[in-house]
């Protein structure tokens, strides 16, 4: 079969064609430091980029939540400290009013300070974090309690996701530290109003019998800073987690995405040689002598 200048010239320039492409591409990647700077360039490298980007957007939303959840659940731990201390601060002031002869006046001024304890708890038990009330349950819109002490809230528990199907309760109600509602559980707010009333009712007599109530409020509270406590660590270990995957899911995409220089420009020297070759080799077959015309 006879190969005409047109196949020739069709054949080189396929190959010319072929080795000017392979080095554009060569010098793009070189260029970006990316093995693939398009679809067409590497699908499959592609695709495991765009998959390794959704677990990415994922982890930051679940690293998100975990810092979301541990700021609310610091000032949760914050709020029951407080509580604590006023509580254990105004039994001790009652033990002692009642182990001592009192007057009138006495008996007046800590009824006044019954009086600020019973508003500063209330004020406690309505914090807000981020503009929700975090002792309402689901009603966050809603203050827990009234000016009265009554509860307003509901017992709807929040979870938050931290991990895949790894969830953890977010809140805890007013009625589980502070009382009221239908919870069954010791009242704070009616054992303060409880105690003012029996200051010139059978005192001390009616007056101790709240201690013990009083005592049941400490443990409610210490109950649920354990709660938030364990939940601190559940949240900082799932930020841990979170933390490294999102650094392996970097070096993945690094080694799919990044090219290793010393091996592409090993290449592109290569290629170079060989197109420049290519081109000498078929300027010289292009080339016809003058035997060539004569023979023809």
């Amino acid at each position: 079969m006879r190969v005409t200048d047109s196949n020739i010239f069709s054949m080189t320039t396929y190959r010319i064609n072929r080795g000017k492409n392979t080095l554009d591409t060569l010098t793009e990647m070189i260029s970006s430091g990316k093995k693939a700077s398009a679809l067409g360039d590497d699908p499959l490298a592609v695709q495991s980029i765009v998959r390794n980007d959704e677990r990415t957007g994922r982890l930051d939303q679940f690293s998100t939540n975990a810092t979301n959840a541990r700021n609310q659940l610091n000032v949760y731990e914050s709020v029951l400290s407080e509580v604590y201390n006023l509580i254990t601060t105004l039994k001790s002031d009652a033990v002692a009013l009642s182990n001592e002869t009192t007057s009138y006046d006495q008996l007046e001024t800590f009824g006044e300070k019954l009086d600020l304890a019973k508003e500063q708890l209330i004020a406690l038990a309505n914090t807000q974090h981020n503009d929700s009330y975090i002792f309402s349950g689901y009603k966050t819109g809603n203050a827990a309690y009234d000016e009265n002490g009554t509860y307003q809230g509901d017992n709807g528990v929040m979870q938050v996701e931290v991990m895949n199907g790894v969830k953890i309760d977010l809140n805890i109600t007013g009625t589980e530290v502070f009382g009221g509602g239908t919870s069954g559980i010791t009242d704070l707010f009616t054992v303060i109003d409880q105690m003012k009333a029996s200051l010139h009712n059978n005192f001390p007599n009616d007056f101790t019998e709240n201690f013990d109530e009083l005592d049941a409020v400490a443990d409610n509270i210490t109950s649920a800073t354990s709660q938030i406590g364990s939940r601190m660590v559940y949240t900082d270990i799932a930020a841990s987690a979170i933390e490294r995957l999102k650094v392996s899911n970097a070096e993945v995409r690094q080694n799919v995405e990044e090219i290793d220089y010393a091996e592409a420009l090993v290449k592109y020297k290569a290629q170079e040689i060989a197109l420049q070759a290519t081109l000498q080799t078929n300027s010289t077959l292009m080339m016809p002598s003058l035997m060539d015309y004569i023979n023809r």
